[in-house]
């Protein structure tokens, strides 16, 4: 045998020996981001790494909101970095709202409905039931098992520290002294999960008082460094509206909290919502004469403001299904009745559903008259998107096959696949624009084209069994072209 011939043999049998000796490393270096003799640009190893084993090159950080714990069995935490539960409220002290005043319904009605959060009544005295946000973080037995099955693929998890109501808002950051009460309770939380991150979640249902968005920075910049004298590698992600930048917003001190926190979760969404006079994208690409804002020109005008590692990029696992008066574009929405249906928010995987044919994707419990109402968008059902996924079997195989199916149709500027059809039973135009996997790929393309840190999704649960939405995680964030 050639000398180059016995080197070459050598230097293979290294590789098999570290290879079969890489598959018994215990989990825990496993899932850390060690150095290892196996780099992918190695092409004579390549082949003792499977695509399980292969992580995204940016951050993918998924929302995970109680009410989409059912369906952990179809994540696919390969294609995730980090995953934030949705969520503990705090109140004006800075402890967490364990017990809530359920309003306008039954408890038992309340809790059934997994399409809204509960609605509830924020008062210095709780009422007698569980906060839903609370009780799934405290019993629920999937959430354990999310964190658990997340760390064992190298996912880290954040709970995510909720404030949207204006007034719990507004005291709580004029009150410093309950920031160190905000900081005990989340140690003990993160403590009971055996984590280290949170992300913050303020929102205004209006503009704010630039006052609260320095109180915000302040607030964040307090958090981060206490958490990271603790744990030693806490990582506080801040959610941001998309025009930040450009209306005055809780979140808008944007280069003090891109400087002070480890990346912003900018809402790359809600461009246009079921209030909206018109129909319209979500998550619009380019606007032009449509969309006086879009997702290009937030990107410019957050990068503006903070380098580009600090910005993750949030895009809808959701859309808009409005009652229109014409079938054109941009059509203009009529006010709901329940006689005509109601505009509406509608998952990923409903309106997958309705594009099969099924109209009981339309409204909840199946039927398609009664859905959520125009003045949706509040707060409480704004946070949740209308996310029910439960299949209701109240209607017929015959009345679902006569349904038409629409045809989709594509928005240049928007970047975006949109349809329209007529209820066959409430005899009303409706108009859905929503995100799928060719209309997210140009938003994940833009990402890699200003390098920014990744990619966020609202929310873990909406594509249920559909698979096409991992997919594209795979395609733009792990595949090696």
């Amino acid at each position: 045998m050639k000398p180059e011939t016995k080197l070459i043999t050598f230097i293979f049998a290294l590789a098999v020996i570290f290879a079969v000796a890489s598959k018994t490393t215990n989990k825990e270096l496993r899932s850390k981001s060690t150095l290892t003799p196996f780099a992918k640009t190695l092409d004579v190893l390549s082949m003792f790494s499977t695509k399980k084993d292969q992580k995204p090159n940016y951050t993918v950080y998924g929302y995970l909101p109680y009410w989409s714990i059912a369906q952990y069995k179809n994540f696919q935490y390969d294609k995730l970095t980090d995953i934030a539960y949705f969520g503990l409220y705090i109140k004006k002290d800075g402890s967490f709202r364990k017990k809530v005043a359920v309003a306008h319904e039954t408890v038992e009605a309340a809790q059934a409905d997994s399409a809204k959060e509960t609605q509830t009544t924020e008062t210095e005295e709780e009422g007698d039931t569980l906060d839903p946000g609370y009780n799934n973080w405290v019993n629920n037995e999937d959430l354990n098992k999310v964190i658990q099955q997340g760390k064992k693929k190298g996912v880290r998890f954040a709970l995510t520290v909720i404030s949207h109501e204006d007034d719990v808002t507004d005291s709580f950051l004029a009150c410093t002294g309950c920031w160190k009460t905000l900081l005990e309770n989340i140690g003990k939380e993160l403590d009971s999960k055996e984590i280290t991150d949170i992300n913050l979640n303020f929102e205004y249902a209006t503009e704010s008082d630039p006052e609260r968005s320095k109180q915000y920075l302040n607030l964040t910049k307090y958090l981060n460094a206490e958490l990271d004298r603790i744990y030693g590698d806490s990582r506080v992600i801040v959610t941001a509206f998309a025009d930040s930048v450009v209306n005055p917003r809780v979140s808008s001190e944007v280069a003090g909290l891109g400087r002070y926190s480890d990346g912003i979760f900018v809402m790359g969404y809600d461009f246009h919502t079921p209030n909206s006079e018109v129909a319209g994208p979500v998550a619009p690409i380019d606007g032009g004469n449509f969309n006086s804002y879009d997702i290009r020109k937030t990107v410019r005008d957050f990068l503006t403001q903070i380098p580009p590692n600090k910005f993750i990029l949030g895009v809808p696992y959701y859309g808009y299904n409005w009652v229109v008066e014409t079938n054109e574009p941009y059509a203009k929405r009529i006010p709901g009745t329940d006689e005509i249906g109601h505009s509406i928010s509608q998952p990923y995987d409903r309106i997958m559903d309705l594009l099969k044919g099924d109209l009981r994707a339309e409204g909840q419990d199946g039927d398609p008259v009664k859905s959520t109402p125009d003045n949706s968008d509040t707060k409480d059902n704004k946070d949740a998107k209308d996310s029910d996924t439960k299949s209701a079997d109240t209607k017929t195989e015959a009345e679902k096959v006569a349904f038409s199916k629409p045809e989709v149709k594509w928005d240049d500027l928007a970047a975006c696949p949109y349809f329209s059809y007529v209820n066959p039973y409430t005899k009303s135009t409706r108009q859905v624009y929503y995100d799928d996997a060719k209309s997210i790929k140009v938003k994940y393309d833009l990402v890699k084209e200003n390098k920014l840190q990744g990619v966020g999704i609202w929310a873990l649960g909406y594509d249920g069994v559909y698979n096409e939405l991992w997919n594209q995680l795979y395609e733009s964030f792990i595949k090696i072209n």
